[in-house]
């Protein structure tokens, strides 16, 4: 098997990472392994820690058999992922996945491995010290991709959703750690551009499809680009508090106001309505009941 570049997903969680891999697993030579980071991140010789071609051959190839299916709480196939099953355009990547390759669930030529689980991965590198341009040094075949989704939205999200699953406790450290590593991405990028790359969420045409194929060696092909746009759809934000807003504009001082992104950052707040802070407070309680009991069920 030919692979020629393995892809990680760089950052946080509900940040495209789940929508972009499933548009990546409709390119008939790229398969996508979802999450598995209990797995991969225990053995205390992983090709992160440990970094050997070896150790990375032995994770191509836990990654291929774990995504042939999924299990419930570790991850494996992508087309069990949300972005298939519950997302805003979830039907029509499901058919076209269906149609392109029927119920296979590994390709039979894979020119590129994606792993998307980039909360966990993320912090792995961070708790144990790892840089990923040293990844990157070591694996000449390593690729770091870091989608930025409008980072209000991406901190709103994870503060409904996941806050305090990567060790942020409060509003204020999640718009934190989201804002910062979106800062060291973009630092690392300068410095390795072709194992680095980050895009925008208004980017998406048929150029930057272009760009992705070839940062990732692949063959753009057209069928592949058609089904990339018609499948590529992004829900409406739901708004965020002047407060939520203010907390992102004084993290964007801190850590992005020499960025050459600046500008663009800054109008993401302008593009997000502004809501009661009453209807989001609420929206917080019920997720997190939600998520206790979820975690209940996990242990039980």
């Amino acid at each position: 098997m030919n692979i020629k570049t393995v892809c990680l997903f760089y950052g946080v969680n509900r940040n495209l990472t789940t929508l972009f891999s499933s548009l990546l697993s409709l390119h008939p030579n790229c398969q996508v392994l979802n999450h598995s980071s209990k797995v991969i991140l225990a053995d205390k010789k992983n090709f992160l820690k440990i970094r050997t071609q070896e150790n990375l051959q032995k994770f191509i190839d836990f990654a291929i058999k774990a995504s042939k299916k999924n299990i419930k709480g570790v991850g494996g196939s992508i087309t069990s992922s949300h972005a298939f099953t519950k997302s805003f355009s979830s039907s029509e990547i499901s058919q076209r996945y269906q149609t392109r390759f029927g119920d296979t669930q590994v390709k039979g030529q894979i020119n590129s491995l994606v792993w998307k689980d980039a909360t966990h991965m993320t912090a792995y590198l961070e708790d144990n010290k790892i840089s990923a341009l040293q990844v990157a040094a070591d694996y000449p075949e390593v690729r770091f991709i870091l989608p930025i989704r409008n980072l209000v939205d991406c901190i709103l999200s994870n503060i409904t959703k996941h806050q305090g699953d990567w060790g942020a406790n409060s509003h204020q450290e999640t718009a934190e750690v989201i804002v910062r590593r979106t800062q060291e991405f973009l630092d690392m990028e300068k410095q390795c551009p072709h194992q680095f790359m980050h895009f925008f969420q208004d980017e998406i045409d048929e150029d930057f499809i272009n760009r992705l194929a070839a940062f990732l060696d692949l063959n753009a092909t057209p069928e592949w680009k058609r089904d990339f746009l018609d499948c590529y759809k992004l829900k409406p934000s739901d708004g965020a508090t002047i407060e939520l807003k203010n907390t992102y504009g004084d993290m964007i001082k801190k850590y992005l106001s020499n960025s050459p992104y600046i500008k663009k950052f800054e109008a993401f707040a302008e593009q997000i309505p502004t809501v009661a802070s009453v209807g989001v407070v609420a929206f917080i309680a019920i997720s997190k009941i939600t998520q206790d009991f979820y975690y209940e069920q996990l242990l039980a």
